[in-house]
């Protein structure tokens, strides 16, 4: 392949992209730069592909690099921290603690107060 060629591949994301937050907090943990608008999320990654997702979960990835093409990208980095993000978030909000225990495995904890009640009559 020519130094000069750009390679587009299209793939469906088939993540749920109506809570865009968890979808950004996903791609920042992966180190990507990223840009959000109304309806549209543009990221870049470390090797320097260019990637968009429109609001209907389509992402399309844009490769000028002559050493990694963009029909190499593996998109379930995005859905594990995708994935990883919404279990964060739920945890933070019912008071649970998540312990990675092993790659790709969590150990998620809620916290039980014991309470000794005393009544006299």
């Amino acid at each position: 392949m020519p130094c000069d060629s750009v390679i587009t591949t299209s793939v469906e994301l088939k993540i749920n992209a109506e809570n865009k937050d968890f979808l950004l907090a996903a791609l920042k943990s992966l180190g990507y730069a990223v840009q959000s608008g109304t309806n549209i999320i543009r990221f870049t990654t470390r090797e320097g592909m260019t990637g968009t997702i429109l609001s209907d979960g389509k992402l399309t990835v844009t490769s000028n690099s002559r050493y990694r093409t963009a029909d190499t990208f593996d998109v379930n980095p995005i859905k594990r921290a995708y994935s990883r993000a919404v279990v964060e978030a739920t945890a933070q909000q019912y008071g649970w603690t998540i312990t990675q225990t092993a790659d790709f495995e969590f150990s998620v904890e809620k916290e039980t107060f014991e309470s000794t009640f005393e009544s006299s009559f």
